[in-house]
This record gives structure tokens, C-alpha cells and sequence, in this order.
């Protein structure tokens, strides 16, 4: 489990973020950054207090870990996790639109249906398997990003040329089909974790 100040000094590894061309420098003290920096850091601390440890942590091979990573294999164990989540959320007042529980969910859920993966690739599940088991033993805080595709934006949107070929998905409808506008997700610009 990581405290508040685990957390923070994560943030200080020497990653260079831009704002307007310059340089930000420390997030963690940075205008931009230092209020959302410290209400994820005051999460973490909620997360790892003692007087908290029944309500957001859940133990594991490796130790405790939070309760974002719990694989529910009972109706009492989905209400625990339940409540952790809730307890999180009444601390930002559900304002923080990616908290640390939404991608720990998804790769957690990933992880519960880990048969699947097995039969369609072992390697990869595998991977899988050590990534849940990484992040959850890290107490990780994964984000991502979804932005449209980079282009010109001098000109209208009929002309506009995109400077990357996204793929676009096609939606069949009872007229026909029509393609949704292309989305990219590129690297995390600023990100208490960074995959590697």
C-alpha cells in the first residue's frame, strides 16, 4: 500500500512535462498539478491509514493491497469492494474522473476472465497475470487518454487533413454503414504511472 508521500515522490522521476512550450518542472508543486496531485496523493493516504485497513485493503499472497484490486468471488466480497470504492469516491465527491479504482477495475476484470486469455494466447495471459499482479502489488494508479487525431486545424472540417492514419470503426445501421470518427491514444503526458 502507498502512502500519500509514496505516492508524490513517484511523481518526481525526472518525467518533463510541457504546458504552452514550457517545461513544468515538479508536478507536485506546479500550478497546474498541485491540487489534483495532492487529492490523489490524500487518496492514497485514506487508502493506507490503520483506522482504514478493513475497509480499503484485502489480503493477498503478497500482503495487503488495496481494494481496487480485489477479485470479488462472492456477493460479500463485491459489498466490501463496493464500499471501498464508495468511501473513495465520497472523499472527491465522485469529481475525479479517473480515479485510481476505474483501470485498477478494468484490469482487474481483465484478470477474472483470465481462462479466456489462456485459451487464446497462453503467453499473453500470462503477461496479463503478471501485470495484475505488478500493478496490485505496487498499488499502481493507471490512467489513460483518449483525444482526437492530431490535424490541420487552419481549415474547416471537411478539409481538414489528419496526420495519422487511426483506424476508425464502422457502425452498421438499417440505412447502411457509416464510420465513427477515428480516436488515437498516445503515450500518458503526465501520469503517476507510465507503462514500460
Amino acid at each position: 500500500m502507498r502512502s500519500a508521500n509514496e505516492y508524490l515522490s513517484g511523481l518526481k522521476d525526472g518525467r518533463t512535462i510541457y504546458i504552452n512550450g514550457a517545461a513544468v518542472g515538479d508536478v507536485t508543486a506546479h500550478h497546474a498539478y498541485r491540487n489534483l496531485a495532492s487529492s490523489m496523493a490524500g487518496l492514497f493516504d485514506f487508502a493506507s491509514a490503520r483506522e482504514n485497513v478493513d475497509l480499503m485493503t484485502f489480503e493477498t499472497d503478497a500482503g495487503r493491497a488495496n481494494r481496487i484490486w480485489q477479485l470479488p468471488t462472492s456477493y460479500a466480497d463485491l459489498v466490501q469492494r463496493r464500499k471501498a470504492l464508495e468511501a473513495w469516491a465520497a472523499l472527491h465527491a465522485g469529481f475525479m474522473g479517473r480515479a485510481p479504482d476505474h483501470v485498477a477495475s478494468c484490469i482487474s476484470g481483465l484478470y477474472m476472465g483470465l481462462d479466456v486469455f489462456k485459451a487464446y494466447d497462453p503467453a499473453r495471459a500470462g503477461a496479463l497475470e503478471s501485470y495484475y499482479r505488478y500493478a496490485r502489488d505496487k498499488d499502481l494508479y493507471l490512467t489513460y487518454v483518449i483525444i482526437n487525431p492530431q490535424a490541420d486545424r487552419s481549415k474547416g472540417p471537411p478539409s481538414r487533413r489528419i496526420r495519422s492514419s487511426p483506424p476508425a470503426s464502422s457502425i452498421a445501421t438499417q440505412t447502411g454503414s457509416r464510420s465513427a470518427a477515428p480516436r488515437c491514444s498516445p503515450p500518458e503526458a503526465w501520469s503517476p504511472t507510465r507503462f514500460s
